[in-house]
């Protein structure tokens, strides 16, 4: 069978199952319309408004307007929310290491877990190191006690401290001695996407192989600037 027709006043055949979905779009569109007319106006009142794209959400229909992202409230009314922004995480005395050796090993407890970065990022990185040699150098460069901050097999800055020297004279015969010396630094690097694992290693510099480095105190940490 055919649809239903019906005759037109000017005597037009029109099919009436086509009219009924016109008149259905017509309503839809209207109702769009209106539910726009809504938006606008609670936008110009700024009475309520939650805006939604990609990943972001900034929702102004609570008493605190806020912008969300992956990484939690971004920025609330009281200002930029530096726990969802900025990532930290530090180490401190795990250990209390010497040695002997001439080149890099590791301080044990110095490894922190491992940083990913989802881009490129600016971290600022930082340690501190306590240290002192067993043995002052009859000639030639001082022992040192050296201390590296490593990302993986990477080198990103080292100290080193000698001991403070101490002479004593007992007798007419002096002797000689080091005593415990601090340094700290702390440097902005960029930082490619990707896994980063973060150490601290040490040697004794300009070593003999007899001399021993002491590692007594250390600190090894990194603030991620906005990843």
């Amino acid at each position: 069978m055919g649809q239903p027709m019906h005759l037109h006043p000017r005597g037009e055949v029109v099919v009436i199952s086509r009219t009924l979905s016109e008149r259905s779009q017509d309503v839809k569109l209207i109702q769009r319309v209106a539910e726009l007319e809504q938006i606008v106006l609670e936008l110009r009142s700024n009475q309520a408004a939650k805006l939604s794209f990609g990943n972001i959400v900034l929702d102004g229909t609570g008493a605190t307007g806020t912008l969300t992202a992956n990484s939690g409230t971004v920025i609330d009314n009281s200002g930029l929310n530096s726990l969802a922004n900025f990532r930290t995480a530090q180490l401190i005395n795990a250990s209390s290491p010497n040695t002997s050796s001439t080149t890099y090993i590791d301080v044990p407890g110095s490894t922190m877990s491992t940083l990913t970065l989802a881009r490129n990022a600016n971290v600022l990185i930082y340690f501190s190191i306590g240290g002192l040699t067993d043995t002052i150098a009859a000639t030639g460069s001082q022992f040192m006690c050296q201390v590296s901050y490593d990302d993986g097999g990477t080198s990103l800055q080292n100290l080193f401290v000698p001991g403070n020297f101490t002479t004593t004279v007992t007798g007419g015969s002096p002797t000689y001695n080091n005593s415990l010396q601090f340094a700290f630094f702390m440097q902005f690097v960029t930082l490619a996407a990707g896994s980063h694992t973060f150490k601290l290693r040490m040697q004794v510099g300009n070593g003999n192989g007899v001399a021993k480095a002491y590692l007594t105190d250390w600190l090894i940490g990194y603030i991620v600037f906005g990843d």
